[in-house]
């Protein structure tokens, strides 16, 4: 992978990588621009266990998002970008079709393409078949079944250190080794152990020494909870940041977006090393990443982001970074796929920037379902140094929005009369407008999908109010 990235081979540093969020119920077209939204900033994406060819996200459908989004970030970025394709299945020769259909639609970015399988749905003898059905692949080892299999406190199976020397032998490129304690997967700084024994010639395991006799090595892949400010110690605590990480929250949780947190991942790793090269004199570690993030805005904007972190490992920074905002929020919400949508296509998969305007869809008055203020909500989390006052006053008629439906059902069966802020007025809920039989008003702009399937498999002809049209 490293040689794909153009970079060294033997001290390549560290490969940005995430897992796209959400985990489950995106379609094709979403995914990939979700894929298209990281690969701005990163590197690697792994198609997770739950997202190889769901009833809503056909593999037919959704690879050849991918291979538009990698060749448009290509394009632009100017720099290689890998794509770890799950082509996990119940049967060896599903297996291998899907991973030659997978190489089929790369084309030439064929190289670019791992294949993910999960050892603990499929078992060893999966990778064992794909390894040598695609003997020059990237072969990534999916290391499920932790809680089952590897976890300390399992009464069965076997330790991760016995589990992932394992996947060397049977030629995994790359496994999950966990995180060594600074993520939230369980486990113990000495756990670097592992990663010593995946990638070096030899090593020493708890009972004996390991020669591997130049047989290759297997690349360890750090997940679970990770960030931009957890990364510089589990650096400092392995000794190097030859590893793949794949941060799922790290990056789409970012407040900025999926971009900026893979670009605040890296600067994680800048930052560790400029420290360790003495750049910032005689200071702690949390004392020169603070540092550090003073000149580089996605680091900055990790602390904001991942305040509960920055606590724990860096202490002061508030004051450091010259924040006063009073709110500790972990993993802040950031609606990327609205800020995909909103950028339109141009010639294929190229990306206007346009700027960002106060259009129709918003409310500044009124409450969502949980009772929420509007002043309260939405991206205003992020931002508690500018939250003004409730603009509704109590017993005051709330505006009419002109995107309101006041006939019609939500998926749940809930009338429209019982549903948003009708919730917080329970005196004014009238009769549901709809009488049954009647026919349900048409979608005011057209916005209605007639093909295809919702992230439960409902498809759209039984789903939202034709779920009660008769």
């Amino acid at each position: 992978m490293w040689r794909i990235l153009n970079r060294g081979m033997s001290n390549g540093g560290l490969i940005v990588g995430t897992i796209i969020k959400p985990k489950l119920g995106l379609q094709p077209k979403p995914f990939g621009e979700a894929c298209y939204a990281f690969w701005q900033g990163g590197d690697f994406i792994k198609n997770d266990e739950p997202q190889g060819n769901q009833v809503f996200c056909q593999m037919n459908e959704c690879i050849p998002e991918v291979v538009k989004a990698m060749r448009a970030a290509i394009k632009e970025t100017g720099s290689s970008k890998l794509f770890s394709a799950n082509i996990t299945a119940d049967d060896p020769n599903e297996m291998i079709a899907r991973g030659k259909y997978v190489l089929s639609q790369f084309g030439p970015l064929g190289e670019n393409c791992a294949f993910l399988v999960d050892g603990y749905v499929a078992g060893g003898t999966a990778i064992t078949v794909a390894r040598r059905n695609f003997p020059s692949q990237f072969l990534h080892y999916h290391r499920a079944g932790h809680g089952a299999i590897t976890s300390p406190q399992t009464q069965r199976g076997y330790t991760a250190f016995v589990h992932t020397k394992i996947s060397r032998v049977i030629g995994a490129s790359g496994i999950h080794t966990g995180t060594m304690s600074f993520g939230k997967m369980e486990g113990d700084a000495s756990d670097k152990n592992i990663a010593f024994m995946l990638q070096d010639d030899e090593a020493d395991g708890p009972y004996y020494h390991q020669e591997w006799e130049g047989m290759k090595q297997t690349t360890p892949i750090i997940s679970g909870g990770m960030n931009a400010l957890r990364l510089p110690a589990f650096f400092e605590n392995l000794g190097h940041s030859n590893v793949i990480l794949t941060a799922g929250g790290g990056s789409f949780g970012h407040k900025d977006g999926p971009k900026p947190g893979a670009i605040s991942c890296r600067q994680g790793e800048e930052s560790w090393k400029e420290w360790k090269a003495g750049k910032f004199g005689d200071v702690s570690l949390s004392d020169g990443i603070i540092e550090f993030a003073k000149t580089h805005e996605e680091l900055k904007g990790a602390f904001l982001t991942f305040q509960k972190d920055a606590d724990q490992i860096y202490p002061g920074w508030k004051e450091k970074l010259g924040y006063t905002g009073e709110s500790s929020v972990q993993a802040a919400t950031f609606d990327w796929a609205k800020k995909a949508a909103a950028a339109p296509y141009i010639g294929g998969w190229v990306y206007a920037k346009t700027p960002n305007v106060e259009g129709v869809y918003w409310n500044e008055v009124g409450y969502c379902p949980d009772g929420t203020a509007m002043n309260l909500a939405g991206n205003e989390t992020n931002h508690p140094e500018k939250i003004k006052k409730d603009m509704h006053t109590a017993g005051a008629a709330l505006p009419k929005s002109f995107y309101m439906n006041a006939i019609g059902y939500l998926p749940d069966g809930t009338p429209m009369n019982r549903a948003g802020n009708n919730v917080n007025h329970p005196e004014r809920i009238g009769p549901d407008l709809h009488k049954n039989g009647s026919p349900l008003p048409p979608p005011l702009k057209g916005y209605v999908n007639d093909i295809g399937y919702t992230p439960d498999g409902t498809p759209m002809d039984k789903a939202g109010n034709l779920s009660v049209k008769k």
